[in-house]
């Protein structure tokens, strides 16, 4: 498989191509998002990375377009849905649940069931314990411990995790 960048304008020029996949390398889950709906592209058009450092359970579900970088490790019954980056080191444990356009960043732990809503973003080493939700398009800061849920559109950071502010309208926009 070959890789290379191009500008938007020239995925035009690879359509006579028989078998072409795009991943769209940006960790801002907003600017994933945008790119994704200006390509128009189909789920199987995605290509989903994994890096051969990292581990991944035989029972997981990974979507289109998903980058699993070196080292990270995804444990059983994770759910992992479209365009989700998981960054070096992290780790998801069983049964959590990272919706479309989430990024994780380095050495992040993730404990069992936990839920990450569309467009979150959670900081480089931070913790969040079993059973809590992230809400949609809400900032993590790094080195964050989170213990308990944390709502949408918000940024929220620190030991324990606290929301510092809202972002925008808490009604979710898609």
């Amino acid at each position: 498989m070959t890789f290379f960048c191009a500008p938007l304008s020239f995925i035009k020029e690879l359509e006579h191509l028989e078998q072409v996949y795009y991943f769209i390398a940006i960790g801002n889950g907003e600017i994933r998002q945008d790119i994704s709906k200006r390509l128009g592209l189909i789920a199987c058009q995605y290509a989903t990375i994994i890096h051969p450092t990292a581990f991944v359970d035989n029972n997981v579900i990974l979507g289109a377009g998903v980058a699993v970088l070196p080292h990270a490790t995804i444990h059983s019954a994770a759910q992992i849905r479209n365009h989700v980056i998981i960054n070096s080191a992290s780790i998801i444990e069983h049964k959590n649940s990272l919706e479309d356009f989430v990024s994780i960043s380095p050495n992040t732990t993730l404990c069992g069931a936990v839920t990450v809503e569309r467009g979150a973003f959670v900081g480089a080493g931070t913790t969040v314990v079993q059973g809590v939700t992230i809400g949609e398009g809400t900032t993590i800061g790094a080195g964050s411990l989170v213990l308990k849920n944390i709502p949408s559109n918000c940024i929220a950071y620190g030991s324990p995790a606290k929301v510092m502010r809202y972002t925008r309208e808490r009604t979710a926009v898609r």
